[in-house]
């Protein structure tokens, strides 16, 4: 994951180093990070404090650490539409920010950015907000803690863009609503802009187009107040294409993994548990590892779908998509 960081953004997190999460912040900055400033390497000279900091930055870094400096991105002012150009690795960045016009990129809730004074809170957010160096957070489904979406709320970051995997997710129209709408409602709780959401699945699981296409509008309408843009991307079983199909179940955005068992649906319309599995499990993709196999995913599914695009076959909707190519 990239880290693009002002100077007076520096100065502020290292004198917030009394805080609690100040030397879990710095560890993932040295061990997980690309580090982008937004200022030269002339401006450390004769600054005591961030002088200080850089030579203890290079200490133990990640075997793949990026430092570079110069940077100027993104560009400002900053505005509500900053990240519509940027590409996949600018929309998983972390951005932290010194531009007095900070809050309407902030306010869209597309990509993580924080303003001075918000670095180590900004950044405890990929730890799922957990005060520790973590990147998992796990919920057993049905339990006080999980036995609605809703509950999961506070743990979502901001997004452009959801992936859904899923053979089985629209395959009974009594249950849509009631898991894949709510699944995308609580995804984009804190979102005003438009998403795009694309759904991988089982053909011959899933109801038609118009109908799952009118429940995931709803619902993302519903929270962003903007309508989405939605693809569904069905493939058929058949001999010889097999590798079309998936298995697991998982979600994508641009900042969480989202891995289930069985299902991803989980309550009937009575709010009952009616699934089998045991848990639901974040990932956050600011470890190296976890956004490693989230580019892994995405590039299998790009295959699925060049396949399909060549067979002029089982895409519907849209077809846009910040992390995925439909043309």
């Amino acid at each position: 994951m990239d880290l693009y960081i002002d100077k007076e953004n520096l100065i502020s997190m290292i004198q917030s180093r009394s805080h609690d999460m100040y030397d879990d912040c710095v560890k993932v900055i040295k061990k997980q990070f690309n580090v982008f400033c937004n200022f030269s390497k002339d401006e450390i000279k004769g600054n005591e404090i961030l002088s200080n900091w850089f030579q203890t930055l290079v200490e133990g870094v990640g075997l793949n650490h990026t430092l570079k400096f110069d940077s100027s991105f993104p560009e400002k002012p900053l505005k509500s539409n900053s990240s519509n150009n940027f590409n996949t690795s600018q929309l998983s960045a972390i951005y932290l920010l010194d531009d007095e016009d900070i809050q309407k990129l902030q306010g869209t809730g597309s990509v993580l950015v924080g303003k001075i004074g918000e670095e180590i809170n900004t950044i405890n957010r990929i730890f799922f907000n957990q005060n520790d160096y973590l990147f998992e957070k796990k919920w057993k489904i049905g339990s006080a803690s999980f036995n609605k979406w809703s509950d999961l709320s506070s743990f979502t970051l901001p997004l452009t863009d959801i992936l859904i995997v899923d053979p089985f997710i629209s395959s009974d129209r009594t249950l849509i609503e009631t898991n894949l709408g709510q699944l995308i409602k609580v995804l984009c709780t804190n979102v005003r802009s438009k998403v795009n959401i694309v759904l991988y699945t089982d053909r011959g699981n899933s109801i038609d187009y118009p109908e799952i296409s009118a429940v995931v509008r709803k619902f993302a309408k519903e929270v962003t107040g903007i309508g989405p843009n939605f693809t569904l991307v069905t493939y058929v079983k058949q001999r010889g294409v097999d590798s079309l199909a998936e298995h697991d179940r998982t979600v994508f955005t641009n900042y969480i993994r989202v891995n289930s068992g069985d299902t991803f649906n989980y309550f009937d319309s009575s709010g009952k548990v009616i699934t089998k599995g045991r848990e639901l499990h974040f990932s956050s993709l600011a470890s190296n590892e976890n956004y490693s196999l989230a580019k892994i995913l995405l590039n299998d599914i790009q295959e699925k779908i060049d396949f399909l695009k060549q067979h002029r076959n089982g895409i519907e909707g849209d077809e846009k998509s910040g992390f995925l190519n439909f043309n």
